[in-house]
This record gives C-alpha cells, sequence and structure tokens, in this order.
C-alpha cells in the first residue's frame, strides 16, 4: 500500500503540449493541438459570458451531466445539435434523440476517431450533491506518452463531491494530469500534476 501511495504522488508531464480556456463554472475547452481536437466540457454560456459562435472547433462535449443549469445551459443546449457528446446513463437518455449523445458507465472506455486521430475516454465515477448521476472523464491518446509504463491522460472530474480518488483500486489506471484545481466542478488537488 505504501507503494502506491508513494506512486500516486508522482509527477507526469504530458508528451504532446495541451492548453485549457476556461470559460465560466466548469466550462472550459481543452485544446490538444498536436491532434487537431478541441474537447468542451459542461457547456454553459449564460449569463453573459462567451458566445458560443466565438469557440473553436469544438469535436466533443464531455458533459458531466445534464440537470443542472450551470452544467449545461439553453444555449449550450443547443451547442450539442450535432457533436460527438460523452456524458451520465441518465444524461444521454434524456439529451435523445441526439445521435451523437453517448451515456458512460462508470470505468466504461469508449474510442473515438476524429479526422483519423484517435482518443479513448473513460467515464468515471463521482459523487455529486445532492444527487442523481454525474460522471468524470479520463482522456487517453498515444500522444501523451507514457510515465512508467503506464499511459499519460487528461483527467476532467467533472462537478463533483468525492472523485476518482474515492475509489480507486486499478494498479494499472493511467497517470493522471489534473486539469486547474480552484474553478467550480475542477479536480481539488495540492498539487496541479499528480499521479494515482
Amino acid at each position: 500500500m505504501a507503494n502506491h501511495a508513494a506512486k500516486r504522488l508522482s509527477r507526469v508531464r504530458l508528451s504532446t503540449p495541451f492548453g485549457i480556456t476556461h470559460i465560466g463554472t466548469a466550462t472550459a475547452i481543452f485544446h490538444l493541438p498536436a491532434l487537431g481536437i478541441n474537447l468542451l466540457t459542461d457547456t454553459v454560456f449564460s449569463p453573459a459570458g462567451t458566445d458560443p459562435a466565438q469557440l473553436p472547433p469544438i469535436e466533443v462535449v464531455l458533459l458531466s451531466h445534464e440537470d443542472h443549469a450551470d452544467n449545461l445551459d439553453e444555449p449550450g443546449r443547443l451547442l450539442l445539435d450535432g457533436r460527438k457528446v460523452l456524458t451520465t446513463v441518465d444524461g444521454a437518455n434524456k439529451l435523445a434523440p441526439r445521435p451523437g449523445v453517448r451515456g458512460l458507465r462508470p470505468w466504461e472506455k469508449v474510442g473515438l476517431d476524429i479526422g483519423g486521430k484517435k482518443l479513448e475516454v473513460v467515464g468515471t465515477p463521482c459523487q455529486h450533491l445532492p444527487g442523481g448521476e454525474c460522471t468524470g472523464f479520463i482522456i487517453l491518446a498515444d500522444e501523451f506518452g507514457l510515465t512508467d509504463g503506464r499511459p499519460n491522460a487528461i483527467y476532467f472530474s467533472g462537478d463533483i463531491y468525492r472523485s476518482i480518488e474515492h475509489w480507486q483500486s486499478h494498479d494499472s489506471a493511467p497517470s493522471l494530469c489534473h486539469t486547474d484545481p480552484d474553478h467550480y466542478g475542477w479536480k481539488t488537488s495540492s498539487k496541479a500534476i499528480s499521479r494515482y
């Protein structure tokens, strides 16, 4: 157990650059320039903030849950149309009949091919208050490289009370690069980059 805990604290550096543009609350764009892909989290654009028309091309939306206005508002709902959207199983059912929406169960993996570039996204367990389904996401790509033989990944925790660490028990889990710890819906951690 002590060895596993020591591994959790080692630093991870992705092999490819990426950027994060924070829009508001839990809404952010993950820019993956080496892949030519932009991921958008929890789509909220009101009250006045960024106009969805000002966004760069968005290939995938990661939606932690659809049933709160601070994670999905009406302009954000319109942005989902015609895009790949990953969310909870319950959220996918409620957002139907959008064909690009897929619900993920905890630890379920989905492979995405976007313009010939491949990503794997894993739904992660999390707990939201006051309740209801909520998911986080681990994003993997070969371009992120390896640390100690394990794939590097980006972790978006979603809008959470408890995150992945509460449930973690996977020795083969990827090395994680946590997102901004100081904004709503983001992974709170003493280290911005850590490994579990």
